[in-house]
């Protein structure tokens, strides 16, 4: 189903990769798996599909929890009827 406020979705994947810091060379993509309160915290974060470097899956973890802890991705919307956001967001590097 999509998720009518663009807006939202834009800031989450901006807040997130400013809290992500990779300084190596390599590039590895991974995907992640978290939930979005009402209030705008994080839970139940994962990565369900690793980047092979485990040093690389935790940043990415640390980025959401970070952005989640910090307040960063702010309440849901008010007319985001459901009990949280499922979001799933590939990672890598930026160039």
């Amino acid at each position: 189903r999509e998720f009518p406020y663009p807006d939202y979705l834009a800031n989450v994947v901006r807040q997130v990769r400013r809290y992500f810091r990779w300084n190596e060379d390599s590039r590895p993509k991974a995907t992640i798996y978290f939930e979005i309160t009402p209030d705008g915290s994080v839970r139940r974060i994962r990565v369900v599909q690793s980047s092979g470097n485990i040093r690389f899956d935790f940043a990415v973890q640390g980025a959401v929890e970070t952005a989640g802890n910090r307040g960063e991705f702010g309440p849901l919307p008010e007319g985001y009827a459901a009990g949280f956001l499922p979001v799933q967001l590939e990672i890598e590097p930026p160039r």
